[in-house]
């Protein structure tokens, strides 16, 4: 019967999705929460004391997932019609730029890779205007399930 043999198909893919799902929440539990993630680096500056923020910035949010990579969006790019729309999991962005003595942008960088939350570091340019300042341009971002992202 191949309405039996669909139905067992579809109950099949079902549960590889759900697979899926269940490993993606899994490697995702480990980041800092995009809701949290401001509130985390702007407490972690404040403890540190000596350095000043000079500007934090949300980035646009974005799709794990590169486009090549989504099924659809090549047959998509073919015939010109619009590309899929981004899946989770999902990158939040932010850059956050500091002021401070090349000890004390160390020191908080290395109070935020001792979180117990995982960040993805995306890039780390550090300036020197005049000694002993340091400007230092952080990105980092974290992995989500949820597209919603906060405002600074």
């Amino acid at each position: 019967d191949p309405r039996q043999i669909s139905i067992t198909q579809a109950g099949e893919v079902q549960r590889q999705l759900q697979a899926i799902d269940a490993q993606l929440a899994s490697t995702a539990s480990g980041f800092v929460s995009s809701q949290r993630m401001i509130e985390v680096l702007h407490d972690m500056l404040d403890r540190q004391g000596r350095l000043g923020l000079v500007s934090i910035r949300n980035l646009p949010v974005s799709s794990l997932i590169t486009p090549i990579e989504r099924e659809g969006d090549a047959a998509a790019a073919v015939s010109g019609a619009a590309p899929a729309p981004a899946r989770p999991p999902y990158v939040h962005a932010i850059e956050i730029v500091i002021d401070g003595q090349y000890a004390d942008i160390l020191d908080y960088l290395a109070a935020l890779e001792a979180l117990p939350w995982k960040f993805r570091w995306t890039s780390l340019d550090l300036s020197t205007a005049g000694y002993p300042r340091n400007r230092v341009r952080i990105e980092l971002s974290t992995l989500s399930l949820d597209s919603t992202w906060l405002g600074v």
